[in-house]
């Protein structure tokens, strides 16, 4: 277990603010998520780790277990390919893109790219480069797999491809697209990977949607299936039928259509993936504030710390005091762009101004977007500092 003194010790002489990934928690979450796979090949999430040393860290160890990127904008997948980054499925389309003229570029090099679409206005603007650079432009199609109930819709509003019929109407139309190669299918369960069944903020509805969730899984299966036989009675012939996200290892995995499994936030184990029922990581990254004022008896203030995460506001999405325990929020304020003040329990550690304070995030990737760098730990030694995104001067979206 991460101790805080052995923390504050390894970063006495650091900057503050600052972020790190634990490489022996990494470790261990990177093997019980191969596990979790039971065989099927890894597609890893690079918005949920946006760090390209870390992206060389899982394939190198666990290169066998491994399928590729799926990246999150098309600048990105690109100076991902031009830094030797091979086989990319970019999991979001785009219309108004300078970007699609290099992908023909890399196409023409035998690169593994292909790009995610869901209506006739993704098809025509990529069969029109591929026209204009005699090329073929490999695509994925991306099925909605939210499930309706009476009074719920249980999903996320992404895919315009929500039935086998909206598909069939799709690849009608890509048969008279001479330029468009149909290489894979993908079906995110975004209501089972991606929603939390286990969650201290929202007591209420933890039954309700862990039922919601069972009910769900055959129907997404059976959709996916369905969709997958449809594209390839139809002639296409499928590389890849890709699906999850770490929330819904356990019920992807049993999905015969599928091929690859999209891992990304489990490997960093944010402060979300606390409040799922079936599964557990190690807490691998961090950060850590500088403790500059102490403005009453028992309370304590950290320079910086907002750092909260997107989708819909609520105290989950607010990043959590990790070490030393016996730290919390002032409700009032929680973390704020500046400083972050904190309560002191007797049982914490007893903080003077300039000690680290450490949190975790609640979600994986985004932390990277707030440091230029990340330091790497093995047995609380520091062992590199590698570059994020932002620390090599990237930001897509």
């Amino acid at each position: 277990m991460t101790n805080y003194e052995d923390l504050k010790d390894t970063f006495k002489f650091e900057r503050l603010p600052l972020a790190y990934v634990n490489l022996d928690l990494l470790d261990s979450n990177i093997e019980s998520i191969i596990k979790a796979a039971n065989g099927m090949k890894i597609r890893v999430a690079t918005k949920s780790l946006r760090c390209r040393e870390i992206f060389d860290y899982l394939v190198k160890t666990h290169a066998d277990s491994f399928n590729g990127f799926m990246c999150f904008h098309l600048e990105e997948a690109n100076w991902l390919l031009d830094q030797g980054v091979d086989n990319i499925l970019v999991a979001y389309p785009y219309f108004r893109s300078l970007e699609f003229e290099k992908i023909t570029d890399h196409i023409k090099l035998n690169k593994k790219i292909s790009v995610m679409v869901d209506c006739i206005e993704h098809l025509e603007v990529l069969n029109e480069v591929g026209m204009k650079n005699y090329c073929h432009i490999p695509v994925c199609l991306d099925l909605d797999l939210s499930v309706r109930f009476p009074f719920i819709y249980f999903g996320v509003y992404r895919s315009s491809l929500k039935s086998e019929k909206d598909v069939e109407k799709l690849l009608c139309s890509i048969n008279e697209m001479k330029h468009i190669k149909i290489v894979g299918v993908m079906g995110y369960e975004a209501q089972i990977a991606g929603v939390t069944d286990n969650n201290p903020f929202q007591k209420l509805l933890n039954i309700p949607i862990r039922i919601l969730k069972k009910l769900s899984i055959s129907r997404i299966h059976k959709r996916r299936q369905k969709v997958v036989k449809l594209c390839r009675d139809k002639g296409h012939d499928l590389e890849y039928v890709n699906g999850g996200g770490t929330g819904s290892l356990d019920s992807t995995t049993l999905d015969y259509s599928c091929t690859e499994v999209t891992v990304g936030s489990g490997f960093y184990s944010p402060t979300l993936f606390d409040y799922y029922k079936g599964f557990k990581y190690e807490p691998a990254a961090a950060f850590a504030l500088e403790v500059t004022r102490k403005p009453k008896n028992k309370m304590i203030t950290c320079a910086g710390g907002g750092y909260v995460a997107s989708g819909a506001n609520s105290l989950d999405k607010i990043p959590k005091p990790y070490l030393p325990t016996g730290l919390k929020l002032e409700p009032n304020e929680l973390c704020g762009e500046v400083q972050t003040p904190l309560h002191v329990k007797k049982s914490a550690f007893e903080l003077q101004i300039g000690d680290p304070v450490f949190f975790r995030h609640a979600k994986a990737g985004e932390l990277c977007e707030r440091f230029n760098e990340i330091i790497l730990l093995r047995d609380n030694k520091i062992q590199a500092k590698v570059k994020t995104y932002r620390g090599e001067g990237k930001c897509f979206l």
